[in-house]
């Protein structure tokens, strides 16, 4: 397969505008991708190289899609792409490329998991995982490798909710545009994240309001665990950068929370909120006292 694969591979001077030429080479990324999942890694790996090389005059998008497939490489026991290729694909990236920049920060904080840098990574994640919730489906589709690659990420880093959601994102488009080959990257990153995380798992927080044992309180009892979690923190002030780093989650995540929650308990605002969980710690306070 691999040689067939080779010879219909663009050259460098190849040229890109052909839509006929640039499924090709998506059709090659593909055979490559299933090549390392048939245990011929190092016959893939090479194959996705060499494409990389010589994607000089390619679309940027391509671009960044053999710099992701590369990184999801990694996953199943490969090296992430190296300094070399991740210089080579920055060079092509314009700004207000969100799709682009959206992949390389992946790959900077894949880069980052695997050199142990742990506030470096955290640091890409959360601005690749921007991008991506930036933009739409349709865009999303035309390099999946980006989500797939962020979700891992997010999983080594303890991030579940944000890798959960990328995955299930991810797995959708990937099915709705026939797209399976990165079916198992997905679900292995979905699986990845309720598991102990490589870069060492965090103990939940507790605020001067969140009681660390028994039920939730009633008016609470709508919420989800995770929504609780927020809700408490929120309700000292943080803002939702600060909720995010406490609670390794994104903004976005953080804020998608906040939405829920105003809505199941009929608050309007942050301040609302504050008020009642301000409350909310008064009663309990008093209900120990009486306790005691």
């Amino acid at each position: 397969m691999i040689s067939g694969v080779m010879a219909g591979t663009p050259t460098g001077g190849a040229d890109w505008s052909s839509r006929q030429r640039q499924e090709r080479f998506r059709e090659n990324q593909s055979a490559a991708l299933r090549e390392c999942l048939l245990g011929r890694r190092a016959a893939g790996c090479d194959l996705l190289a060499r494409a990389l090389t010589a994607s000089l005059t390619a679309p940027t998008v391509d671009k960044v899609s053999l710099l992701a497939t590369l990184g999801l490489l990694a996953m199943v026991g490969e090296k992430p792409p190296s300094a070399d290729q991740v210089d080579l694909v920055a060079r092509a990236i314009t700004d207000g490329d969100t799709l682009a920049v959206a992949g390389l920060h992946a790959v900077h904080a894949q880069r980052a998991v695997f050199a142990a840098e742990t506030t470096t990574a955290r640091t890409w994640a959360c601005a690749s995982a921007t991008a991506v919730d930036r933009l739409s489906d349709a865009e999303l589709a035309t390099c999946l490798e980006i989500v797939a690659l962020l979700a891992w990420v997010e999983a080594c880093l303890g991030r579940r909710y944000d890798a959960e959601r990328h995955c299930d994102r991810g797995a959708a488009l990937a099915v709705h545009t026939g797209q399976t080959v990165l079916l198992p990257f997905l679900l292995l990153g979905r699986g990845l994240a309720w598991l102990p995380t490589a870069m060492g798992q965090r103990p939940r927080p507790t605020t001067p309001h969140q009681p660390a044992d028994g039920p939730a309180h009633p008016l609470l009892a709508s919420l989800t665990d995770r929504e609780r979690e927020i809700a408490y923190v929120a309700g000292t002030g943080r803002k939702n950068k600060e909720i995010a780093d406490e609670l390794n989650l994104s903004p976005r995540t953080v804020e998608l929370h906040l939405t829920r929650i105003y809505r199941k308990l009929g608050i309007p605002s942050r301040a609302a909120l504050a008020r009642l969980m301000s409350q909310l710690g008064d009663v309990t306070a008093e209900r120990d006292a009486d306790g005691a």
